[in-house]
């Protein structure tokens, strides 16, 4: 019963991981902004930390929307070429592209672990928020690494389709 469960944990997760967090960053965004807006021109205040709550939720769509995209190969690309190509002609292009892609993603990953140190060491909070900085860093990390397991995903179920492999 328990590794049913972990596996059904793991399944929602696979489809729904970033699903999830553009559905709460997006929620999130658009509830701190409106209840701003309302705010400061109705009552003349303002909630001085929503604009940095946007900030962190900004930040991580944008990282996060990267795997979403890989996940269901719709990224930006000029595709007249693969469109000549054979079907496992095509699947190698297009795993030299991926293939760039992880590398591009990870070598971002790798440059963030420093960044992220950096701003552990250095103790810095956000001062609207009292949340150490080094929280933001975490978030290109994450969203790279969930990006590269994207592509690799997509590398496997596509070669597997391409040999016709069963369970693609």
């Amino acid at each position: 019963m328990k590794k049913n469960r972990k596996n059904a944990a793991l399944s929602w997760l696979d489809n729904n991981l970033e699903s999830a967090v553009l559905i709460a960053c997006l929620f999130i965004m658009t509830a701190l902004i409106s209840v701003n807006v309302v705010l400061r021109y109705v009552f003349s205040k303002s909630l001085t930390w929503s604009e940095e709550i946007c900030k962190f939720c900004l930040v991580t769509s944008g990282f996060y929307s990267l795997g979403y995209c890989i996940r269901f190969n719709k990224m930006i690309r000029v595709d007249a070429l693969i469109q000549f190509l054979g079907k496992k002609a095509a699947t190698v292009f297009n795993c030299v592209a991926w293939a760039f892609m992880a590398v591009f993603l990870a070598v971002l990953a790798y440059g963030s672990v420093f960044v992220l140190i950096r701003a552990k060491a250095s103790g810095q909070v956000n001062p609207a928020l009292d949340v150490p900085m080094y929280v933001l860093y975490l978030i290109p990390l994450s969203g790279c690494a969930v990006a590269v397991f994207r592509i690799i995903q997509l590398f496997y179920f596509s070669v597997r389709k391409t040999l016709g492999k069963r369970g693609a």
